[in-house]
């Protein structure tokens, strides 16, 4: 399934936001681990409603394969399978009309890393390691695979734009 469709798909009419009832915690850090892909705490296949501090999201679609909270203000989407599990997160690096640039923080191995925007291909390579899969002409994109989990860095524009993590289809 294309990333456009995931995002920007139908929602059911009489779906309502599902995130709705979730309280905020600004208190607690946005927090995304690369090497374990833990989003807040949360793993990719582990229920979703310990995402729930995050608050409601601004936008959501419902199809029936999952659920897409957008979360525009803060820099991420998240994809919810329909069993209620993360089945992937969708970080923005570059503020865009609809979208903010992703405020949290990042670690891997549990240590904090920079990743930003101006991020480049070399610096993604030298933190992350061997990548599982590489384009540098047209976009640039690296891939890894960890785990269960498929983390893409995507060079838009020539600035990194997203890092797509997703659970790998079994």
């Amino acid at each position: 399934m294309k990333l456009f469709e995931r995002i920007f798909g139908g929602k059911k009419p009489e779906q309502d936001n599902p995130s709705a009832g979730w309280a905020a915690d600004l208190s607690a850090p946005l927090e995304l681990d690369l090497a374990a892909q833990r989003f807040c705490g949360v793993g990719l296949g582990e229920s979703a409603r310990g995402l729930e501090r995050i608050g409601p999201s601004s936008g959501w679609n419902v199809s029936s394969d999952e659920i897409c909270l957008t979360y525009a203000g803060l820099g991420f989407t998240l994809f919810i399978d329909p069993a209620g599990n993360l089945e992937g997160i969708d970080v923005n690096l570059l503020a865009e009309d609809d979208m903010a640039a992703f405020a949290g923080h990042w670690t891997l191995e549990g240590q904090r890393v920079a990743i930003n925007n101006a991020s480049t291909p070399a610096e993604v390579a030298t933190l992350m390691g061997r990548t599982d899969e590489s384009r540098m002409a047209d976009t640039p994109y690296l891939v890894y695979r960890r785990g269960t989990g498929l983390i893409e860095f995507d060079w838009g524009g020539g600035s990194l734009e997203n890092i797509l993590i997703n659970r790998q289809a079994q």
